[in-house]
């Protein structure tokens, strides 16, 4: 059983964040933190082998799901809603690296390959959703409606279905355009994601193509 988790840890991985993307903006709040938190856990375990920076990691997901779970009992303080943020950004982040430095140092591509290179490609959109919160959090009115021009808020966990769809929206370059970015820091992170996710699926690409060949090539 161990042999076969550690096998196929990130389709495990992967499957978990879709669960995250597709119920859990539809499930209540705690419902939703505690999908949230779980798919925090079982990272952990998936990153493990990393053993120099593991501990980095924990300590940043122990504090994000902290933070998260003291503002969904309180959510009067607004320090704790940046903290919130703040905290999951920079997990995630961290999680991003490691695994793009796993997909680079492999040598042959595998199903579990390939679901590492989505896991990390969806992981990059929940990070941008977390840093749209923490701008919203800061400067209220950060992003609004093309519609109507009212004010998406993109803070509170209310909010986490507006930022999920608005930050995958701009990662996948569809361009909707009904919540549009309004201050400058917000429209420069808006440019940021969209850069960075053009450039993921360049860049993964040319290597899971040149890591296919030398694998056919070896037999």
């Amino acid at each position: 059983m161990a042999d076969f988790i550690s096998s196929w840890r990130f389709s495990l991985l992967l499957l978990a964040l879709v669960a995250n993307i597709l119920l859990a903006p539809l499930l209540g709040k705690i419902s939703s933190q505690l999908a949230f938190s779980l798919l925090i856990i079982i990272m952990v375990f998936v990153l493990g082998n990393n053993r120099k920076v593991i501990f980095s990691y924990i300590a940043l997901a122990c504090a994000a799901l902290l933070f998260s779970w003291a503002h969904l009992a309180d959510n009067s303080h607004q320090t704790i809603l940046i903290l919130t943020h703040l905290f999951t950004f920079s997990a995630l982040t961290l999680a991003i690296v490691l695994i793009i430095k796993n997909i680079f140092s492999n040598d042959a591509v595998t199903v579990d390959t390939i679901s590492e290179s989505l896991c990390a490609y969806l992981l990059l959109g929940f990070a941008f959703a977390s840093i749209y919160g923490l701008i919203d959090t800061i400067q209220p009115g950060s992003f609004l409606s093309s519609l109507n021009g009212q004010i998406i808020p993109f803070s509170f966990e209310e909010a986490g279905l507006n930022r999920i769809y608005f930050s995958f929206i701009t990662l996948l370059t569809v361009g909707y355009g009904d919540i549009v970015p309004n201050l400058p820091v917000a429209k420069l992170m808006t440019i940021i994601e969209g850069f960075f996710g053009q450039i993921y699926l360049v860049v993964l690409i040319a290597r899971l193509v040149g890591m296919h060949v030398s694998q056919r090539n070896n037999h």
